[in-house]
């Protein structure tokens, strides 16, 4: 039974050599020393092995020393093999191969290896058997000590690969010193020596070529760390984090004794356990200058990723440096996006100093525009005051046309200062505009019959077409009553004597109307139109007597556009010229309130008003709102100013009960009214209620401050203000000074 066993586990070995020859012969094919080492070592193993299974057991003589010659080779091609990843030196290269010959010339010349009948191995037989047994013992001690002091420090896949071959050298040395030992014809003893050939075979076999499920096993630690490098490699935002993330890694994958990642210039980006000597080698061409091995993996697009390896690393940790190759790819991936953050960074950061830079500039823009507002209008105020004191003196003809030249200047600078300093204000986003629902036809007349009387002085005639009552834009009426003022005064100043000037509404859309000044100027040529709506452009007429700052179209352009409207212009030269701004519809305040709340019942025996209430409004259809809301308190009697001024003589002659203030007016603002009504002893108790579309919690807050007992934003909420009139006057609460903010 044992026998049989026996001659199995033969043939086993023989496989399983034969297997290692055969994965010998094919690495052979990469070309290194060190596969063709190898692969002589596990053929002859192999040939061995069949030659004892094929030839009969009585061989002649000469065989049974071809045979023994040919095992001779094993432990030194073995020690070769480990020698081409060491520069183990001459003198021992030397003695192994004259080990080699030694050995396997004694055993050509002895006269027979068999053993004598009876009588135990004669002397020079055990004294061969030392022979053979010093040389291979020591050749595979070489070989155990190098594999595995070698493994140290590599991954686990390959440590244990290189720990497998040095116990399998191990396990044959001690297979031969018992086949050495036992007795001859031990069946025991052959199926001992047998099971060490076998098992030793296939560590060797697991230990050149392991199967993939044990890799993998081998390998989890660092597919584990490998994972978690990933992981963490998309949170890295600079090149330097990628490189200090990724190289830790890299080097525990493939066993490195350090890693660095190079940019495509050849510079360092950043590397981990690595020498200056190691760094230095990177620009040699040599992968082992000075004695450094290492691996160099493109990365595409950004460099390449260098790691200092061992020299048994190319042949045992070929698995760990695909593993590295494929963290190349990632590291590519790392690397464009630490890069699109980096130039996001810097885009970021670009924008941010090029706004703190706007925003420097815009404030000392501002602050040089106040400064030179209050410089130029104080000498302005003292010119104008004097001059126009001066129209009302006794004087000689010259001196008055003197005194009207002046005054006519100076308002002219006045206009220009106003100008300019409207259109800083735009562009800084500092402009103040009130947007609320304005009577067109009423706001038309009124600014038409503004300029009348200077149309009339060179006999030009200005036409109103019908336009439909109640019709209203969204728009602050200030800001719209000056653009219109503005194209109207270019109507005029650009119109030929006795020509005309037509002012019409066009509706464009449900939503959308169109204001229209037509005149029968000199018309603009195609080639200007570009350049119209310029600061400081005229198009040629500086060269003209008219009169002109070449800024009241830039900034009727910029009023009507932060009012959410457009401008546009046709012109035919010789015929006349047509501007249009076109602003969003609005719903009469008056019809708005009365959709909402129906229409009141007028009792004609109402008893007498027994509160006053002040009103100082410019807009017309607010007004009538605030009629048409407080029909709903008969107790309360209505006063009306569009002026502030004269809402300052109508608080201080009547003393009403409440005051509410709009705070775009044509004269004065409304925050000076609200100044001067506090300073006022008369006025400094009475509550003033701000009615503004100025909603910014800023304004709301400062003006509360200044005395406003709150503050109501359009469009109107009508049962917020009736409680504030009842608060105020039917109920005779005092206010809260936070009531309606």
């Amino acid at each position: 039974m044992v026998e049989r066993v026996t001659i199995i586990l033969g043939f086993c070995s023989t496989g399983v050599f034969l297997a290692l020859a055969a994965i010998g012969v094919r690495r052979v094919l990469r070309g290194s020393a060190a596969d063709r080492w190898l692969a002589g070592c596990f053929a002859s193993l192999a040939a061995v092995l069949l030659a004892s299974l094929v030839l009969p057991e009585k061989a002649p003589d000469w065989v049974g020393k071809v045979t023994i010659c040919v095992i001779l080779l094993f432990p030194y091609l073995l020690y070769r093999f480990t020698s081409s990843f060491h520069a183990s030196g001459r003198r021992l290269d030397a003695i192994a191969l004259a080990g080699l010959v030694v050995v396997a010339g004694v055993s050509l010349s002895l006269p027979s290896l068999s053993e004598t009948g009876g009588q135990g191995r004669p002397a020079w037989l055990q004294a061969y058997v030392v022979l053979f047994l010093v040389y291979w013992c020591g050749l595979s001690t070489v070989v155990v000590a190098r594999l595995s002091r070698s493994g140290r420090g590599h991954p686990t896949l390959t440590r244990r690969r290189m720990r497998l071959m040095s116990i399998a050298a191990a396990g044959l040395t001690m297979g031969v010193l018992i086949a050495s030992a036992a007795p001859e014809g031990s069946a025991t003893f052959e199926f001992v020596i047998q099971l060490f050939v076998l098992a030793t075979g296939i560590a060797f076999l697991l230990g050149l070529s392991p199967p993939r499920t044990l890799r993998l096993a081998w390998r989890s630690p660092e597919l584990e760390a490998a994972r978690a490098a990933v992981s963490e490699l998309m949170r890295a935002e600079k090149a330097t984090d990628v490189a200090r993330v990724l190289l830790p890694h890299l080097a525990a994958i493939a066993g490195a004794s350090g890693a660095a990642l190079v940019g495509q210039d050849g510079r360092v980006i950043d590397s981990h356990d690595a020498t200056p000597q190691m760094l230095g080698a990177i620009a040699s061409t040599d992968a082992s200058d000075d004695g450094h091995h290492y691996e160099r993996i493109p990365v595409s697009g950004h460099g390449s990723l260098v790691v200092w390896t061992t020299p048994y690393t190319p042949f045992f940790g070929k698995d760990d440096l695909d593993l590295v190759r494929e963290h190349g790819a990632v590291a590519a991936l790392a690397l464009e996006r630490a890069e699109l953050l980096e130039r996001e960074r810097d885009s970021a950061a670009a924008a941010e100093l090029a706004r703190e830079v706007a925003e420097r500039a815009n404030q000392a823009k501002n602050e040089f525009m106040s400064s030179m507002s209050h410089e130029l209008r104080t000498p302005m105020n003292a010119i104008l005051g004097f001059g126009q004191l001066l129209q009302a003196a006794p004087l000689s003809e010259d001196d008055r046309d003197s005194v009207e030249h002046i005054v006519k200047a100076g308002r002219h600078l006045l206009e220009l200062i106003n100008e300019i300093l409207d259109l800083s204000r735009i562009e800084a986003g500092r402009l103040a505009l009130s947007p609320e629902a304005v009577e067109v036809g009423e706001l038309l007349h009124d600014t038409v019959n503004l300029m009348r009387p200077t149309a009339a002085n060179r006999a030009i005639a200005i036409e109103i077409d019908a336009i439909p009552d109640e019709v209203h834009v969204y728009a602050d009426r200030q800001r719209l009553k000056q653009v219109l003022l503005n194209l109207l005064s270019n109507a005029v100043k650009y119109n030929r004597d006795a020509g005309r000037i037509n002012v019409r509404t066009t509706p464009i859309e449900a939503d959308r109307l169109r204001l229209v000044v037509v005149d029968t100027g000199p018309g603009i040529a195609a080639a200007r139109m570009d350049a119209l709506f310029e600061p400081f452009e005229r198009l040629g007429a500086e060269g003209t007597s008219i009169e002109g700052t070449g800024l009241g179209l830039a900034l009727v352009k910029r009023l009507t556009e932060a009012m959410g409207g457009s401008i546009g212009v046709e012109s035919e030269p010789g015929r006349g010229s047509t501007f249009w701004i076109e602003l969003g519809v609005a719903e009469s305040p008056v019809a708005a309130f009365e959709r909402l709340n129906g229409q009141a019942d007028h009792a004609a025996d109402e008893a007498p008003p027994k509160h006053t209430l002040l009103l100082i409004e410019d807009n017309l259809s607010n007004l009538a709102l605030i009629e048409r809301i407080l029909q709903a308190r008969p107790g309360v009697a209505l006063l009306s100013a569009m002026q502030g001024g004269l809402g300052l003589e109508l608080a201080r002659q009547h003393l009403p009960d409440l005051i509410l203030l709009d705070l775009h007016l044509p004269d004065i603002p409304g925050n000076e009214v609200l100044h001067r009504l506090r300073a006022d002893p008369n006025t400094r108790e009475t509550p003033v209620v701000i009615v503004s579309a100025d909603a910014t919690r800023g304004r709301i807050q400062r003006l509360q401050e200044e005395g406003a007992n709150a503050y109501l934003t359009k469009p109107l909420d009508v049962v917020q203000l009736l409680t504030l009139i009842d608060d105020a006057l039917m109920n005779g609460h005092a206010m809260r000074a936070d009531a309606g903010a």
